[in-house]
């Protein structure tokens, strides 16, 4: 053989092993849903309580911990995941472990954020123009965005509400900020090519209840407000450009017509102004700095205000959410304690923590869940299920 077909043969055999070894997961997967996952017997809550009353066994009291240090971002979506969890709600508690060394540096970092924003802010109303770092830019967004929400609700726009969505009149300045926070960040990444789709999942989290109507209502009122802290943030930058605006109204608001990107524009540019406008009153009035300090639990998260937020809006008809914080000093033994000194963070010791402190005394069995798990919703009832019908005590 000639020294192609060698190489063309290599590269064959090469091809199939490839494809050997990928299709091997299939095979796998069809073994064990075969011979494991199929045999998990059908549960409800209502066969469930039937199979303990026939042993005369009591349900079992789950304590379901969640370890989360750093974890703003994914701590509210486990949460909301874990409370809907198909189990009796009086029967299962989540216990979420926070650190305080996380709360500790956040708060160790504010004065130095909100001064170098409040510096990055007033040089750019004063036509310094400078490059912003990272967390002067996410301040310096938040402020713009609460200025553009509290334009938006002014005594003058609220005489003419028909023309305003609920959602952005009544519901929570913290959501219209979170969402406008980042849908222009998001904005400024794609320089204004952001796809249609990434909006809708923007929102579908923020209102999961929401129909896709109600959804298709909101998007053109929130990136109506994008659009001036847009603008307003490459002023405060001296990059403002018509043609950078142009460009977000035509790919993202997916307005073709020249009259409708003109009236974008205008409008766009009349809030900017007025935004603007009381940005300089604020600044003049000594009232900025306070208002950065306001905004940096929203523009820097930690865990522990994402969990603070979420537990306040839970309801009587879910589980009890019980939040812990392990001290900086903890040592990480069980039942253990506090020596004085800082204390490497870990999960197993943020586990110890919650296990000898805070679980309930009607606890049956303990599990936990890293901070980004979803669950099945029926996992519980198999594990209780296991529970009750074994005929000696098992480690589960």
């Amino acid at each position: 053989m000639t020294r192609p077909q060698v190489i063309y043969l290599i590269a064959v055999a090469a091809y199939i092993m490839l494809f050997l070894m990928f299709s091997r997961f299939f095979l796998w997967k069809r073994y064990s849903e075969g011979r494991y996952w199929r045999k998990r017997p059908h549960l409800t809550q209502e066969i469930l309580t039937e199979i303990a009353e026939e042993k005369s066994r009591k349900l079992p009291y789950f304590s379901v911990l969640v370890p989360a240090r750093n974890e703003a971002q994914v701590i509210e979506k486990t949460i909301r995941h874990m409370v809907t969890l198909n189990y009796p709600k009086d029967l299962y508690e989540v216990i979420v472990v926070t650190d305080e060394k996380e709360s500790a540096e956040s708060q160790r970092q504010k004065s130095g954020i909100v001064a170098s924003a409040m510096e990055f802010l007033q040089s750019g109303l004063s036509g310094l123009r400078q490059y912003p770092s990272v967390e002067q830019k996410t301040m310096a967004m938040g402020v713009l965005s609460e200025l553009a929400i509290q334009e938006y609700r002014t005594a003058d726009v609220n005489e003419h509400a028909w023309l305003m969505p609920v959602a952005l009149t009544r519901d929570d300045s913290w959501r219209c900020r979170d969402i406008i926070l980042t849908l222009t960040q998001d904005l400024l990444e794609s320089r204004g090519r952001l796809h249609i789709g990434r909006l809708y999942c923007l929102l579908r989290r923020a209102f999961p209840s929401s129909s896709d109507i109600e959804i298709a209502r909101l998007y053109p009122n929130y990136l109506c407000l994008a659009l001036p802290v847009i603008a307003a943030y490459s002023e405060l930058t001296g990059q403002h450009n018509d043609r950078y605006l142009y460009s977000i109204i035509k790919c993202t608001t997916q307005a073709n017509h020249k009259v409708t990107q003109d009236l974008l524009i205008s409008f766009t540019n009349l809030v900017t102004r007025r935004v603007l406008a009381v940005l300089r009153e604020k600044s003049a009035a000594s009232e900025l700095s306070s208002m950065c300090e306001d905004l940096y639990t929203y523009c820097f998260p930690t865990t522990q205000t994402v969990l603070e937020r979420v537990q306040s809006q839970l309801g009587e008809t879910h589980p009890v959410v019980k939040h812990v914080e392990v001290p900086h000093d903890y040592d990480g033994l069980f039942p253990g304690m506090c020596t004085g000194e800082m204390v490497p963070s870990t999960k197993g010791r943020a586990l110890n923590y919650a296990l000898s402190r805070v679980i309930s005394d009607q606890t049956d069995i303990c599990g936990f869940y890293d901070a980004e798990s979803r669950p099945q919703p029926g996992v519980l009832l198999y594990v209780a299920h296991k529970h009750i019908t074994n005929t000696v005590p098992v480690r589960i």
